[in-house]
């Protein structure tokens, strides 16, 4: 939905707007959806972390500098991914925080909870300052950035609408809005405090690594199963209630955009282990065996989400379709529901002859300095049946 920019567009009878049905299914999305998905990615990427320092702590060998390459490689697919196709961007953010991640990897397991608590406090404690002053917040060094980028550019930010931006033809324009976008984006993530939001998570899965749940999810299960018929309800109340607020009164500075962040706080993060409690239980009880087919887009995610990025550039740039502004959520999720399954199907057509997705190889082969092998070794000797 944010790649359409629904949210900047003026004008509400645009075709591709369904009245009161796009503003309940926008309040859906932002109580159900938004923010909890890139918080149980978050919560994975920890725990992969945490699994990395622990082989090779039991393999005695020195992994980090095979850890910081792969970080430098997801670094630069990220700002690739900013600078060649969208603005929203979350692999550059999980990529320079897992720097920052590894300066925790030795640290108490008390530690890392009261630490995690904090950064999920953090904006709710700093959101005060806007009452002073909108301008008092952490992003405004990269805003600041932006304008002077669009000075040079000839874009006065502050008065176009993003719409009008994207809606430029021409590869010139293209790219440009994609280097402000850029600017934007980290000053979008700072003024969120998106980072410590992020950073708590990634935490969490690196204490969840320590306790060795992924060995055997039923450990999970057990801890959280007493507090999940309470806690799922009261979380979906609260995100309900978040979903109301407007990001309008965040950004304002006003005591609605405290409230907002208040019920972030107390909402997001435990609806998404409510998420991760359903799924892992359907998982492990063997009888959704459709859920394997998720597996499939699991292991070429980088491969997937990019090619996801590529379609909304030709659905929404001007220098493509060009529709952005015209399409409220509901068609927003039209191109979704026809992509995704296709993807499911693409990805295990392609895992059935390699190991790898195209993107994951290229990282891959990033990481250890040399190119992978990616086609599939068979199990049989073609020789044999010769």
């Amino acid at each position: 939905m944010a790649s359409s920019l629904y949210g900047f567009a003026p004008d509400a009878e645009a075709w591709g707007r369904i009245g009161k049905a796009d503003g309940l299914f926008e309040i859906f999305l932002n109580a159900i959806i938004e923010g909890k998905f890139y918080t149980i990615f978050s919560l994975l990427f920890g725990l992969g972390f945490g699994l990395q320092m622990q082989k090779f702590k039991e393999s005695s060998v020195g992994g980090m500098p095979v850890f910081k390459r792969r970080l430098w490689g997801m670094l630069l697919i990220g700002l690739l991914h900013m600078l060649l196709l969208w603005l929203g961007d979350i692999i550059f953010l999980y990529a320079w925080l897992g720097f920052v991640l590894i300066l925790f990897r030795s640290k108490s397991d008390r530690f890392l909870l009261r630490t995690a608590f904090l950064c999920l406090l953090l904006p709710v404690l700093l959101y005060p300052l806007r009452f002073i002053d909108t301008n008092i917040t952490l992003g405004i060094p990269f805003y600041a950035m932006a304008v002077g980028v669009g000075n040079v550019f000839g874009i006065d930010i502050m008065n176009m609408n993003p719409i009008q931006m994207y809606n430029q033809t021409g590869i010139g324009a293209f790219f440009k809005t994609n280097i402000l976008g850029f600017f934007f984006r980290q000053g979008d993530l700072f003024d969120q405090v998106r980072p410590f939001k992020v950073f708590a998570v990634l935490l969490l899965g690196l204490w969840v690594a320590r306790h060795r749940w992924y060995v055997n999810p039923t450990l999970f299960l057990d801890a959280f199963k007493k507090y999940f018929l309470w806690v799922l309800p009261l979380a979906i109340l609260i995100n309900i209630a978040m979903a109301y607020l407007s990001w309008d009164g965040y950004y304002s500075g006003n005591m609605v955009g405290w409230v907002k962040t208040v019920l972030y706080f107390l909402g997001v993060v435990p609806l998404s282990l409510c998420y991760v409690y359903g799924f892992t239980s359907m998982y492990v009880s063997g009888k959704y065996r459709w859920m394997r087919a998720f597996t499939y887009v699991g292991r070429m995610a980088l491969t997937n989400y990019i090619f996801q990025s590529l379609i909304y550039v030709v659905l929404f740039r001007g220098s493509f379709l060009g529709l952005a502004g015209q399409v409220g959520p509901l068609y927003s999720m039209v191109p979704v529901l026809v992509i995704f399954p296709l993807q499911v199907w693409a990805s295990k057509c392609w895992l059935e002859r390699y190991r790898f997705g195209p993107l994951e190889w290229a990282w891959r082969s990033m990481t250890y300095g040399k190119w992978q092998s990616i086609k599939r070794v068979q199990d049989f000797n073609a020789a044999a049946i010769l």
